[in-house]
């Protein structure tokens, strides 16, 4: 550290500027205290707590950067990443969009149209949308869907209460921090109350505090991207039972499937019970055409994997893993000066090659879902965006309207779209 006692702190403690029109800042802006983070993990409706969730997120990310200056910090892509959550923890919704993915393909309708024929000619009465939709509910996993969903609402309200409250907690403590005290710091690593030998918390936190002393912007940034990145690892490691299940989620096989058709025919649907003696008698046939809808259902779950799973999210797009971004990475993060961020890139890095061995008898897709799968394969990629990001203008981009902020605060769920 080049001068502990001439940082953002020292400048703040002397010029207290406006915040500027693009600073992201909305109409009564304030900072979100411990308070305020309590109440929204106590919300019982995980809709609207993660819409809640979302929000403070962008606050707190806002009260960062007064803080510690424009640079992003956690709370930057945290915000956009529980706004994309929310996409899955609206259940219902996410369900339709599912659907409406598998019904709008080409290879659906090129495998619909001889089990619509056969069964306009068996007289079942059903139209083309109410077929597909037959086949879907007997298709997609919903037990399954429906368990990741719920997963993905506890892992949101998760890293909300741990890493969200920590970082309101150190804007309480710091907020008006004028010199460096390596007590103060120490004391608030202790709240934490992290498991033993578990430090990532608290290496992050110190690493945010030591850049809002340091004077030197190169080091200064450095030691932002190491907290965030540190922050992001501690989340992707709440994230991994989500990923684990998310990546198993399988159509059924084509014996399963008739079998349902059969349970459902038992129950007096007419139009099940009609398709199951039709299945019985075309046999072969009617199982290729089963066995590529539920190839295809399987592709639709898998992207529905790596779209949640596996990608960056700002204010105007995701991004798959792995895949460049618009954005190059900022001059000053180039060529990495601090050792303990360089470490813990290189770190990273290594893990990806060392897992990327024997990739000559492997397919792309199974190395990608690989790399999905392995936390320190996902934070490799992770790394790489949250530096190339550092300074993205976007994520300070408001999330909702100030009609849809004004709903929230009234408990009340916004107009779509969300």
């Amino acid at each position: 550290m080049t001068d502990p006692h001439h940082g953002v702190a020292q400048q703040r403690a002397t010029t207290s500027p406006e915040p500027s029109a693009s600073s992201g800042r909305e109409q009564g802006f304030r900072v979100p205290s411990i308070a305020d983070l309590a109440r929204i993990a106590g919300l019982e409706d995980p809709v609207l707590r993660n819409l809640r969730i979302t929000q403070c997120y962008h606050e707190l990310s806002l009260a960062a950067r007064d803080l510690l200056g424009p640079a992003a910090n956690w709370c930057s892509f945290a915000c956009w990443t529980s706004k994309h959550a929310g996409q899955v923890i609206r259940v219902d919704s996410f369900l339709e969009q599912l659907e409406g993915e598998f019904g709008s393909s080409r290879e659906v309708d090129a495998q619909l149209d001889p089990l619509v024929r056969s069964w306009s000619a068996r007289g079942t009465g059903n139209s083309r949308a109410q077929i597909r939709h037959i086949v879907w509910e007997l298709l997609y996993p919903r037990a399954a869907l429906e368990r990741i969903c719920s997963d993905v609402s506890e892992w949101n309200l998760t890293a909300f209460s741990e890493i969200g409250l920590a970082f309101a907690r150190f804007l309480a403590t710091f907020g008006q921090a004028s010199e460096f005290k390596q007590a103060d710091i120490d004391r608030f690593c202790r709240f934490l109350q992290e498991a033993p030998g578990e430090a990532t918390l608290s290496r992050a936190f110190r690493s945010y505090h030591l850049a809002l002393f340091e004077s030197n912007n190169k080091l200064r940034e450095e030691r932002i991207l190491l907290a965030n990145v540190l922050l992001s690892q501690y989340e992707q490691s709440l994230l991994q039972s989500c990923v684990g299940a998310a990546f198993e989620l399988r159509a059924p096989t084509t014996d399963e499937l008739e079998r349902r058709f059969r349970e459902h025919s038992r129950y007096g649907s007419g139009a099940f019970e009609r398709i199951a003696d039709w299945l019985t008698r075309r046999g072969h046939k009617i199982r290729m055409h089963l066995d590529r809808l539920r190839a295809h259902t399987d592709q639709v779950l898998q992207t529905f994997a790596h779209e949640q799973f596996f990608s960056a999210h700002n204010g105007s797009r995701s991004t798959p893993l792995g895949q460049p971004t618009e954005h190059g990475i900022p001059p000053e993060l180039i060529r990495i000066s601090l050792g303990e961020l360089d470490l813990l890139l290189c770190d990273l890095s290594n893990s990806h090659a060392s897992g990327q061995e024997g990739e000559l008898t492997t397919t792309a897709e199974s190395e990608r879902q690989d790399d999905a799968l392995s936390v320190h394969m996902r934070m490799h990629h992770l790394a790489q965006y949250l530096r190339c990001h550092q300074h993205d203008p976007s994520l300070t981009r408001p999330p909702y309207s100030e009609t849809q902020v004004s709903d929230l605060q009234r408990g009340v769920i916004p107009k779509p779209p969300l």
